[in-house]
């Protein structure tokens, strides 16, 4: 419950620091991404929506994080996907469940922020990419 209370509070931090975040990157990094790929839902859909304040308050820094972050999320996603498959019932279950919604458009927000701000050729990488990843598919679906 701790790591709940935490990433609640992170975005706050991220809105008023703004670009001046990028100096601490290498302490908060680490525990976003932890966070994204936790396996408690609200944990991972609060840690994707701090994700998304961060890259947008650092947008002119992401071009050089981009790559590794674009590889977290597609793991958490891909990881997200088989928790989500091994507690659902049926498809059905899980696209019409709320909390799986709120997570399944968390992850889209961060991937498409993090689309816009990535270089030329890194996007012109995930497009081409969009066959073979589910991430990527979701996110340019909706670019």
């Amino acid at each position: 419950m701790l790591s709940n209370a935490l990433v609640r509070t992170q975005w706050h931090i991220a809105q008023r620091l703004g670009l001046v975040t990028v100096r601490y990157f290498g302490r908060l990094m680490p525990l976003l991404v932890g966070w994204i790929q936790s396996p408690d839902m609200a944990v991972r859909t609060e840690a994707l929506r701090t994700l998304a304040d961060v890259v947008q308050a650092t947008w002119p820094r992401m071009p050089a994080h981009a790559p590794q972050l674009w590889r977290h999320l597609n793991a958490a996603y891909e990881a997200s996907n088989l928790l989500t498959a091994a507690g659902a019932a049926s498809e059905t279950a899980a696209t019409t469940d709320p909390p799986q919604q709120a997570q399944t458009e968390s992850f889209r927000d961060a991937g498409r922020l993090l689309f816009w701000c990535c270089d030329d050729a890194l996007r012109d990488s995930l497009q081409a990419d969009r066959s073979t990843s589910a991430f990527a598919q979701a996110v340019l679906a909706a670019v």
